[in-house]
């Protein structure tokens, strides 16, 4: 298994944001786009709720945002380049 048979290029997502919360927001439309979240605010939710616990920063304008649903049975990645220092 390779992290690179996991990427999809209409989930690299180039954002103009602000925040953080507006980062998430972009690269969970975008997994909603792609067909990826049926209950998106589920999806949403378990993100935020995740990051409420400890940050999933890690550095140098990095994070891997991430959540574990039992009515996901497969993985994804999504990915956010952010144009502007910022979020």
């Amino acid at each position: 298994m390779r992290i690179s048979d996991y990427l999809d290029s209409l989930l690299i997502v180039f954002l103009d944001v602000d925040t953080r919360d507006q980062a998430i927001d972009s690269l969970i439309d975008a997994l909603e786009n792609e067909g990826h979240l049926p209950r998106k605010e589920v999806f949403r939710k378990a993100i935020f709720d995740r990051e409420e616990l400890i940050s999933t920063g890690i550095g140098m304008g990095v994070a891997v945002p991430h959540a574990k649903l039992k009515e996901f049975s497969d993985f994804f990645i999504a990915i956010g380049i952010q144009k502007k220092k910022g979020a």
